[in-house]
């Protein structure tokens, strides 16, 4: 193996890693969770003569989340938006780490491979 091919392959291992050490940051921190998707959704309401049967509902903030196989959804009371909000971000920003730190353990993996094919011989 050449010595260039080498510290190109040695500084994307020690690139990729400390790329991962950042995302891997994010799951050691004290914030809150919620699973789920937090959305704004429209409903009507039991009221014959409200304008919200004509109009399509009146705005209400939901979490929704599957579990068994199975949809479930919640209405997010108005006290607690901002906080479910900010916690399901942050189930969000933990997904997205946990792709992104797969990716990273598959493109490490690829780069030692390529370093043992390089490095081994055949023995005649």
């Amino acid at each position: 193996m050449s010595n260039e091919n080498f510290k190109k392959y040695k500084q994307e291992i020690l690139r990729l890693s400390k790329k991962k050490r950042g995302l891997l940051e994010l799951f050691f921190s004290e914030k809150a969770l919620i699973l789920g998707s937090y959305m704004e959704t429209r409903m009507r309401c039991g009221t014959a003569s409200c304008h919200c049967h004509k109009d399509g509902g009146h705005p209400a903030m939901r979490i929704s989340y599957w579990k068994q196989g199975k949809l479930k959804s919640k209405i997010v009371r108005i006290g607690d938006r901002e906080w479910v909000a900010e916690a399901s971000g942050n189930y969000k920003a933990h997904k997205h780490a946990l792709r992104e730190i797969i990716k990273i353990d598959a493109r490490q993996k690829e780069v030692l491979k390529m370093i043992i094919k390089e490095k081994s011989q055949i023995y005649e």
